[in-house]
């Protein structure tokens, strides 16, 4: 489980994994302080999934697939981390070994083609939020283009085997 103090930004977070008995624990960074609002000097993450191979091209370059999640496409903040930091949470904190790739954006170039983003911190990740494309099926196509042009890989993890 773990908790969090969404109040003073101090928390951890527990994984049950047990390697040779040992259970592993992974600790939040002791002070977050992350407005409500996503500002567009924000870099925000987004995780590709190794049950997700369309997502990325076969030149490794991400595909407009990865921003089609209906209900909001999940990404981490930056929240004042060096990227170094972020990918480490991401790999080993939310998705541990489901993370084949990691792309990188802006949170103004989500502006900049019509896209919200919207915090949307929990109890495991502080850093979550999700942006929206626009409910129009032919504007959503679009902005997930744009966006995935405006991507950067950041992370890719040959060791992780696609799914599917």
């Amino acid at each position: 489980m773990g908790q969090f103090d969404n109040k003073s930004g101090t928390g951890y977070l527990e994984h049950s994994e047990h390697q040779g008995g040992k259970e592993e624990r992974a600790e939040l960074p002791t002070s977050i302080a992350l407005s409500a609002t996503v500002e567009g000097s924000e870099t925000l993450y987004r995780v590709v999934k190794r049950s997700r191979p369309d997502c990325i091209t076969k030149n490794k370059e991400i595909s407009p697939a990865l921003f089609k999640d209906l209900g909001g496409n999940s990404v981490d903040r930056d929240g004042g981390r060096e990227e170094a930091e972020a990918i480490r949470f991401i790999t080993e904190v939310t998705f541990l070994k489901r993370a084949k790739a990691i792309a990188s954006l802006s949170a103004g170039s989500c502006f900049n083609v019509g896209a919200r983003v919207e915090a949307a911190p929990s109890i495991n990740n502080p850093f979550h939020a999700n942006i929206m494309l626009d409910e129009d099926e032919k504007k959503e196509h679009i902005q997930a283009l744009q966006l995935a042009d405006s991507c950067k890989i950041v992370y890719f993890n040959d060791n992780v085997e696609w799914l599917g």
